[in-house]
């Protein structure tokens, strides 16, 4: 963990800007003379702001990352869709804040300096800057106006009660402001301190702070589409003639230092509030063999030991009809004995991904099928496959969750074993320091690909990007999937002959690039609805931007042959009552900030506190940039 003490100790150093008493706070017992640790230097500030920005943060994987994926319905859910799983408002993002801190203490210690001095310094002002841009255009993508321009700096003089910024107004600024940074990046001072691995991001790499800068505003430009599109490709022709991010080399993918998952300590996100894979989504994956399905998705618990136990111990009839189809056996005297999983279904690298149904209230259907997918723990009478040996009860889970282990490494993993094969300890037991991923060139070329399609000038083929965009996709998961030591990868333990690599094998990128659901034809709306659709794909671990490409395409859409939107209206849950911005609550008349709040809401149309869990209004009330943006499930309105 050398590399961990590494981050401690500029966080000690740089946090001192922000608060004093708070790093008192934070690093008490750590036996440092606070007159050490009263002073941050410009790198070391970079370093600290790279560290406490958090986009990704515990509570918003474990509120606002599910009220996403219902939204968008590319998840499944252990309970089923009932009427709390399907209707939803978006959850806030809370980043920027926390990113501006180190903005005004950035501004503060460049200006103790003569000009000279502060000018050797402007990369990493404009690195942080950068920083704060990325925080503000998630936070905004949920909630809208934010305090941006006076926030975070009450400490060096600022207001603790800064103003709501138009949104509108954020986003010129912002786009000013990344072209100024990419400026200084491609023509940076040499500053007397150069600490490259200072710089967690990009080694003080600024070329590649030019990229990120320039795709940031390309990741602005798609916030534009419904409002001003010209304005959007206009954006979009600047960004990428000034270079975007384009290779692996330039992803945004780097070693956070921690062991634990932000705030949330050992607490597990995904099997708390019953993160599963979607049929729908997986069946699309498993069709194509896109080998995202091994990264962003487990292998549920059937394996072939498991299946032969139930084969050769007269438990047959109870093993779940879905895993009986994928599974080739063969008589075995007066038994039967498990041969392999059928080729059809991808033999072992693929068979035991198995996502669940999108049915209304499934955990109350009593039909079969339903109850081996949501009831599977009971005894076979009452529908489960539940078995007793000796004093001891088993069922295995039969679908697969959304992967906790890709932001959760640290967490044991015991792989499943059939009755007298209990495991005597934890098969992966190791603490693995998590890795992040913020942006990729595979993100960019999807974007580049969508803007190919509405005419931007500048760009080339829109099927090339998208050829390029999948196939970073693909290889981006696949590498965090190996940083991040999901379960699997580099072990499989041992036991069931079955439980192989989920490793990226050679050739599978390029067969899949063969796949027509892969291909882009020149019929602009199929083509904007795969690229959207891969987006998604891509998305599922990195939330809010999941949620904003979902709600600004109409995508998945209902009647698509690719992935179709389920519609439950005949549950009386139609899609104008599904939100597009959170529900805002009442406001304290104690909050400091009421007056401020309350005119925000106000001059965006909102209505608050509301208290009709079926009302229209989060659908209809809309944040500026989604006016004009298609329903759920229309599809996309821009460029067809």
């Amino acid at each position: 963990m050398k590399n961990i003490n590494k981050f401690l100790s500029l966080g000690i150093i740089g946090c001192a800007a922000i608060s004093i008493t708070g790093c008192r706070d934070d690093w008490k017992g750590m036996n440092v003379d606070e007159p050490t640790i009263a002073i941050a230097t410009p790198v070391q500030l970079l370093s600290t702001a790279q560290q406490k920005a958090s986009p990704f943060y515990y509570t918003q994987r474990f509120y606002g990352w599910p009220s996403y994926l219902r939204l968008s319905q590319m998840a499944g859910f252990t309970g089923s869709y009932t009427e709390g799983n399907v209707l939803a408002n978006p959850g806030t993002s809370d980043c920027v804040v926390d990113a501006l801190k180190y903005v005004s203490a950035m501004d503060y210690e460049l200006g103790l300096m003569n000009p000279e001095e502060a000018a050797k310094y402007e990369a990493y002002k404009q690195a942080v800057n950068v920083i704060a841009i990325f925080c503000g255009l998630q936070d905004s993508d949920t909630k809208g106006d934010i305090p941006y321009t006076e926030a975070g700096r009450a400490l060096h003089g600022g207001t603790l009660t800064p103003k709501y910024d138009v949104l509108q107004d954020l986003y010129t600024l912002w786009n000013s402001e990344l072209k100024n940074a990419v400026n200084v990046f491609k023509n940076p001072p040499v500053a007397p301190l150069q600490v490259a691995n200072a710089d967690i991001f990009f080694g003080a790499d600024w070329n590649k702070w030019a990229k990120f800068a320039s795709s940031l505003r390309v990741k602005l430009a798609t916030r534009l589409i419904h409002r001003d599109l010209a304005l959007a490709k206009s954006i979009v022709s600047e960004a990428v003639a000034d270079g975007v991010m384009s290779t692996a080399d330039d992803d945004l993918l780097f070693f956070r230092g921690d062991e634990y998952y932000g705030d949330g300590g050992s607490n597990k996100t995904v099997s708390y509030w019953g993160g599963a894979a979607s049929a729908k989504v997986t069946n699309f994956l498993l069709k194509n063999r896109d080998p995202r399905l091994r990264f962003l998705f487990s292998k549920n618990d059937w394996n072939a030991k498991i299946v032969n136990y139930y084969l050769q111990n007269g438990y047959k009839d109870i093993i779940p009809a879905f895993i009986m189809e994928r599974a080739e056996i063969e008589p075995d005297g007066a038994k039967f004995k498990f041969v392999k999983w059928k080729d059809e279904f991808g033999g072992n690298l693929w068979a035991r991904y198995i996502g669940l149904p999108d049915q209304y209230n499934a955990t109350n259907e009593r039909d079969d099928v339903n109850r081996s997918y949501f009831h599977y723990g009971n005894t076979p009478k009452d529908g489960g496959h539940q078995i007793t040996v000796g004093t001891s009860t088993y069922s295995w889970l039969p679908y697969s969750l959304m992967n906790e282990y890709m932001i959760h490494p640290d967490f044991d993993y015991t792989a499943p074993r059939a009755p007298g094969d209990e495991a005597s300890s934890s098969d992966h037991n190791s603490d693995f320091p998590r890795h992040d991923l913020w942006m990729s060139s595979a993100e960019v070329n999807f974007y580049l690909a969508e803007f190919a399609i509405y005419g931007t000038n500048g760009l080339g083929n829109a099927n090339d990007y998208f050829k390029k965009a999948v196939e970073q996709s693909v290889r981006v998961w696949d590498k965090m999937a190996d940083k991040n030591h999901v379960p699997y990868y580099h072990e499989t333990y041992g036991y069931s002959d079955d439980d192989i690599s989920i490793a990226l094998q050679d050739g599978e990128v390029q067969a899949l690039l063969e796949r027509p659901d892969y291909k882009l034809t020149g019929n602009n709306a199929d083509d904007l609805e795969k690229i959207f659709l891969n987006m998604e794909i891509h998305f599922l671990y990195i939330p809010v931007e999941h949620l904003v490409t979902a709600r600004r395409s109409g995508i998945p859409k209902f009647g698509s042959n690719l992935i179709a939107r389920v519609d439950y209206s005949a549950n009386s849950i139609p899609v104008t009552i599904l939100g597009r911005r959170p529900n805002f609550g009442d406001v304290s008349d104690a909050d400091k900030m009421y007056d401020n709040i309350v005119e925000a809401y106000n001059r965006q149309g909102f209505t608050f506190p509301i208290t009709d869990p079926r009302t229209t209004l989060t659908n209809s009330e809309r944040l500026w940039q989604d006016v004009g943006a298609p329903q759920w499930g229309e599809g996309p309105n821009v460029g067809i």
